[in-house]
């Protein structure tokens, strides 16, 4: 099997897009880029693109069939893919929260996201992602041996497995019931507050971050429904079912991380501005550089040449 694929090209595509878009957010010294809404994205998006590289890794373990000398870098990859799940979705939960006191507390949303509030959310979304996934490194990775002495990874302990299912099971299940509650509630609010008075360029800006959580949710219910079914048929005693819902983990998962950049590229015509601009200046760069090397260039053949300098032996009378 080819060691590089498709599939493998297409998620380091995605994380290399994923990270150009934070590496703008974080280094803007626009004003725009400061607020909560964006340093949720960012501190989420992190842990997204470490899921896509982790995942890329333990796909490829899994499709080459490498052995028991692996299983510990397996571990610790499923201990990152893990952590930054819980993470994906703590933090999306956290965006629909901001999103909310936005629209429905406006007056008072700056006192509700001051710097310290936020910097504990972000604690809290990434010692809660840690607790919920550090009992994956106490399991043993179970093998099947083949008769031709070649070794398949099967999964975890069964005891293992199961706490982790369950785990996932009760994050998608908090996550489902409070971003239906909280966007149900913030489009009733916007519908409410869009009739009483005209939109504003601020409001507009509102409502394509609202727009934004709603498309996060819907691609993220997609892994929350792969979740529900592993959960279901481990249960259950359903292999077949489990070996399937296990089959679409990802590139479930390549949609559900790589919907958040896209979706805000699309909808936040400040990031698209930003974008413009650093490509215009890396293209403005790239012609001075030019201009100055041919520049150099003619100095010196005019240094070196007394016939370009326009130096002429002197007429003699």
């Amino acid at each position: 099997m080819a060691l590089i694929g498709p599939h493998t090209i297409i998620e380091v595509s995605i994380a290399s897009a994923y990270i150009f878009v934070l590496v703008i957010i974080i280094t803007s010294k626009s004003v725009v880029f400061k607020n909560a809404f964006f340093i949720l994205f960012v501190a989420t998006g992190i842990a997204d693109v470490t899921s896509l590289l982790a995942n890329v890794l333990l796909r490829m373990n899994r499709e080459l069939r490498l052995g028991e000398e692996f299983q510990y870098v397996v571990l610790y990859l499923a201990l990152a893919s893990g952590i930054s799940f819980v993470v994906h979705m703590l933090g999306n939960i956290f965006i629909a929260v901001n999103r909310y006191t936005s629209i429905r507390h406006s007056v008072i949303y700056e006192e509700i996201w001051t710097r310290k509030n936020l910097c504990t959310v972000i604690a809290v979304q990434y010692i809660v992602s840690i607790a919920c996934s550090i009992y994956t490194v106490t399991s043993k990775l179970v093998y099947i041996h083949k008769e031709d002495g070649t070794t398949i990874l099967k999964g975890f302990e069964a005891h293992v497995d199961v706490f982790i299912r369950c785990t996932y099971f009760g994050v998608c299940t908090i996550y489902a019931i409070v971003s239906v509650i909280l966007n149900a509630r913030t489009l009733t609010e916007w519908h409410r507050i869009s009739k009483m008075t005209d939109i504003s360029r601020n409001q507009k800006h509102e409502k394509r971050l609202l727009l934004y959580t709603l498309v996060v949710f819907i691609f993220t219910m997609l892994m929350c429904s792969q979740q529900f079914t592993r959960a279901i048929s481990l249960i259950t005693g359903n292999d077949q079912m489990y070996l399937w819902a296990s089959g679409q983990f990802f590139w479930i998962n390549d949609i559900m991380v790589s919907i958040p950049p896209i979706s805000l590229i699309v909808l936040s015509s400040d990031l698209r501005r930003h974008i413009v601009d650093f490509f215009r200046k890396r293209r403005s760069v790239g012609r001075n550089v030019v201009v100055e090397a041919v520049f150099f260039t003619r100095t010196c053949n005019t240094t070196t040449n007394p016939i370009n300098a326009g130096s002429r032996k002197p007429v003699s009378n």
